[in-house]
């Protein structure tokens, strides 16, 4: 609503520039009649690193192909059923780790092509799909690069000119496949992870292995999001993560990064280790392995 307010201000302020005499004030610059934007920032903004760690290895199960449970419509019957081969190959795991180790938009992943990454310096060039200074070069981080790599030998969907993260058909996928067939299928089978373990534990007397509690919901943002809050965990410079997130007010990141920026103690080792630049001798190992 406060947008369409603002819109419309600027539409009266026009008017009122030609003709002063038809109002005498603009009444949608009334601070009255805009809604209450002032709220508490949530932890289900963002994803810590249990949360990325389960949410990857999900990813994982889907790519290698974990059976599928239907539900037949009309006799109720529960069967099983193998995901076909294409469906194997699209890299939910790969998809996953460029949201939350790159930041990208979800529009932004879907448009990428190989064209504009760069193993071998280690960037992804964004045009930017939200405005003009959307546009930048994301640097890939050591979490990322090796999801990368593996998903560029595995995809059948390689060549300069296809899409990185295409559909089934190599089609380009949109933010709307992108919530539903990954993020979302991703998400449910984390949660199937959890609640098997918690009764496997039940049932075993053991301890539990998966002792993780996913946010209510999680969508493509929720990954820019934590994205942001690695980045600025580890480089602590909120100019470096504006540039990273191509964001073009820097007071926005600045008001993301001082929420942010008030995590105590000390950043975690995986993100880190996930968030860190390789060694040249390492990035001239792995990239032997695309060549």
């Amino acid at each position: 609503m406060n947008s369409q307010l603002t819109r419309i201000g600027q539409i009266i302020d026009l008017a009122l520039a030609w003709h002063p005499d038809i109002l005498p004030r603009n009444p949608a610059r009334d601070k009255v009649s805009r809604a209450d934007e002032s709220h508490d920032p949530d932890e289900d903004r963002w994803l810590d690193p249990d949360h990325v760690e389960l949410l990857l290895y999900a990813a994982r199960r889907l790519d290698e192909g974990k059976p599928q449970t239907r539900r037949h419509p009309k006799t109720g019957r529960i069967f099983t059923i193998g995901p076909r081969d294409a469906y194997c190959r699209i890299g939910r795991e790969a998809i996953i780790g460029c949201l939350v180790f790159s930041g990208l938009r979800a529009t932004e992943l879907c448009e990428l092509r190989w064209s504009a990454v760069n193993l071998d310096r280690r960037t992804i060039y964004v045009p930017g799909t939200k405005s003009k200074n959307a546009g930048r070069t994301v640097n890939i981080v050591n979490g990322l690069l090796p999801l990368l790599i593996d998903h560029h030998k595995s995809s059948p969907f390689n060549r300069k000119t296809d899409y990185v993260f295409p559909t089934a058909r190599g089609t380009r996928r949109d933010k709307d496949n992108l919530r539903q067939r990954i993020v979302d299928r991703v998400e449910t089978e984390a949660r199937e992870l959890i609640v098997e373990d918690e009764q496997r534990s039940i049932a075993t007397g053991q301890p539990r292995r998966i002792d993780v509690e996913l946010p209510p919901d999680i969508t493509p943002h929720t990954f820019r999001r934590t994205f942001c809050g690695f980045c600025t965990e580890v480089e602590r410079d909120p100019r470096y993560v504006q540039g990273q997130m191509g964001h073009a007010d820097p007071k926005f990141t600045q008001r993301v990064y001082n929420i942010i920026k008030d995590w105590s103690g000390a950043p975690d080792e995986r993100v880190l280790r996930w968030m860190s630049r390789p060694e040249p001798e390492t990035r001239a190992s792995r990239l032997r392995l695309v060549g």
